[in-house]
């Protein structure tokens, strides 16, 4: 099912009973419908990249965001953050969720870094 009200053209989420006003509440909503604690899916999705994922997409996926089923393993990759979430979503709506970027420490950056050319 999905939703149609979505006010982005073009682009369709699927209805897991909630509206997609920003990343934020789509992740706190999905975090507060699980048991898991935080550092239990983190864990848990480090875990499945490192073992059955990393070595498959790294080199060509470097820089895309994946988005993982922590309970079934299944993944999805886009340039974006929000849309293999959103895949995952559709196929199985109570999937527990964990994210990252693939090839960095961290999915965004905080901040600038300035360089002064030599």
């Amino acid at each position: 099912k999905w939703n149609e009200d979505k006010e982005e053209p073009g682009i369709r989420y699927p209805d897991i009973g909630f509206k997609y006003s920003d990343h934020t509440t789509i992740r706190s909503i999905i975090m507060s419908r699980t048991c898991y604690t935080p550092e239990v899916v983190a864990a848990r999705g480090k875990k499945i990249y490192q073992q059955q994922i990393q070595d498959k997409v790294e080199t060509v996926h470097k820089g895309k965001f994946l988005s993982i089923d922590i309970e079934t393993g299944e993944y999805e990759i886009d340039v974006d953050d929000l849309s293999p979430t959103m895949r995952l979503l559709a196929k199985r709506p109570d999937a527990v969720i964990y994210s990252l970027r693939i090839g960095f420490q961290a999915a965004h950056r905080i901040g600038f870094k300035i360089s002064v050319p030599t």
